[in-house]
Order: structure tokens, then C-alpha cells, then sequence
């Protein structure tokens, strides 16, 4: 850089001011070669963690209200209850079956026929497996204080009746309590399916965020070695300073070269034109 002033200080002083300019320019431009990117991908980088914090709290927030707990061991025993009203219901209709078979042979025989001790074995059975089934404490007071060998044909069908129509109101109580039962199972089902599948949303979306949050703070860590890999800043290595002698036009130097010149061409000119002359022309 050169300045040409008056003043031999003010000289230096503007190139030095000029080449400070210059430097600080150019390692603003150095400084912002890859700061760029390190601002992008840090800003990147805080947002990612902010993302990764909310779904935290997210899936935080859902576990003190998840209810897949309570609905489990709900499940579990409507699941119990229905299976021990189909086990009854099996065991009334088996009953029922019974029943009407006993009805079937006891109106076969006349009515003052005796009756034979495998029937009055078998009724107390039937009685017996009913009250088990029922747990109908009417049962034990049909015949309570009387044998059955006492008791009519016509008399035992009544008792095969009252049996019958208790089972009936038994099968028909449960297979009510069964139909009431099962839209809270399905719905229980649906509650605990939904519960499931929103955890693992929640779940999957903290995964994500942490796979994301740590790439870009790799990326991040990459971007700040390659800033530091970058060439060092320019620095000023010496300043201007103004010179001993001004710098001017020798006027008397000039006007002699110019001079010598001037002879030189004239005289040159002048043998030149000697020797032209005295040169013989040919015909």
C-alpha cells in the first residue's frame, strides 16, 4: 500500500489507518466463514432439546393419569366373572337336561306307583347339585323333614318343576349379567388398546427427539473443530512510518539528460547526412 501526501506524517498515519481498516474487514470476513453454520446447526441444537424436554414431560404427564394398571386387573376379573357365569351356565343346562329326563320317567309310571330308591337317589342328587349351583336356600326347604319315599310322583314332579323354574330364573340372571358384562370388557379393551398405543407414540416420539438432539450435537461438535481448523486471522506486522528524505523531481538532472539526449540525436543526425552526401550515386 502506498500514500502520497504533503506531509511525510499524515502519509503514514492514513496507511496506517488504511491497512487497520483493511485487516479488521478481512477477519470479520474470516470470522464469519463458518460461524454461519455453527449459529445455525447450535440453534438447531437448542431446539432439539427443548423438543426432547417437552416430550419428557409429555409421556411424564401421561403415566400419572395411565390407567392401563386399573384396567388390567379390571379386565381381568370381568374376565373371571365371565368365565365362572359360562361354567354355571353350562352346569344349569346340564341340570336342566337332568330334569326333564327325571320329569320324562317320573310321568311314564302311575301315581301310586312306588318309587324305585335309584329315582329317590337321583332326585336327592339333582336337589342336591342344584342348591351347589344355585346356592338357593328354598332348595333345602322343599323337603325338609320329609323322605322321599314319602313323597308322591305327582309331588315329586312339583319338586322337579320348582327345581326346574329356579334354574330357569338362575340361567336367565346370568345370561343378563353376560350380556351386561361384555360391552364393559370390549370398552375396557378399547380404553386399555388406546392407553397402550399413546405410550408408545410418547414413547417413540422421545426416542426420535433423542436420536435428533444427538446428531446435532455431533454435528455440532464437528462444526466447532472445523471454526478451529480455519487459517489465523491477518494481523498488521509493522506500521507506516514517515520517510526521512521527501520524495521529489530532480529538475536539473532531468533538464541535463533531456539536454545529452537532444545532442545526441542531432549529431547523430548530422553524420548521417555527411556520409549521404559523399556517398558516389550509381547511373
Amino acid at each position: 500500500m502506498t500514500v502520497t501526501a504533503e506531509n511525510p506524517e499524515a502519509a503514514s498515519e492514513i496507511a496506517n489507518l488504511c491497512a487497520t481498516e483493511l485487516i479488521e474487514l478481512a477477519n470479520i470476513l474470516h470470522s464469519t466463514q463458518g460461524s454461519e453454520s455453527l449459529t445455525f446447526y447450535e440453534s438447531e441444537l437448542a431446539t432439539s432439546k427443548i423438543e426432547l424436554q417437552e416430550a419428557e414431560s409429555d409421556l411424564i404427564e401421561f403415566q400419572a393419569l395411565n390407567r392401563t394398571a386399573v384396567i388390567s386387573k379390571t379386565l381381568e376379573a370381568h374376565f373371571e366373572t365371565q368365565s365362572q357365569h359360562l361354567f354355571q351356565l353350562a352346569d344349569m343346562h346340564l341340570l336342566t337336561e337332568d330334569i326333564a329326563g327325571m320329569q320324562q320317567l317320573l310321568n311314564n309310571g302311575p301315581d301310586d306307583a312306588p318309587i324305585p330308591l335309584s329315582t329317590e337317589l337321583t332326585l336327592i342328587s339333582l336337589q342336591s347339585k342344584v342348591f351347589d349351583t344355585t346356592q338357593n336356600p328354598l332348595i333345602l326347604q322343599l323337603t325338609l323333614g320329609e323322605r322321599q319315599s314319602e313323597i308322591s310322583r305327582s309331588d315329586q314332579l312339583i319338586l322337579l318343576n320348582q327345581l326346574e323354574e329356579i334354574l330357569t330364573t338362575q340361567i336367565n340372571t346370568l345370561e343378563h349379567n353376560l350380556a351386561e358384562l361384555e360391552p364393559e370388557i370390549l370398552a375396557l379393551q378399547q380404553e386399555m388398546q388406546e392407553a397402550i398405543v399413546e405410550y408408545e407414540q410418547l414413547s417413540s416420539n422421545i426416542l426420535i427427539a433423542k436420536e435428533n438432539y444427538i446428531s446435532l450435537a455431533r454435528k455440532v461438535s464437528e462444526e466447532r473443530i472445523a471454526v478451529q481448523d480455519i487459517a489465523p486471522p491477518l494481523t498488521l506486522v509493522s506500521e507506516a512510518t514517515p520517510p526521512d528524505e521527501p520524495v521529489t523531481q530532480n529538475t536539473l538532472m532531468i533538464t541535463f539528460v533531456a539536454a545529452l539526449l537532444g545532442f545526441s540525436m542531432v549529431a547523430a543526425y548530422l553524420v548521417l547526412r555527411q556520409w549521404w552526401q559523399s556517398t558516389p550515386s550509381t547511373a
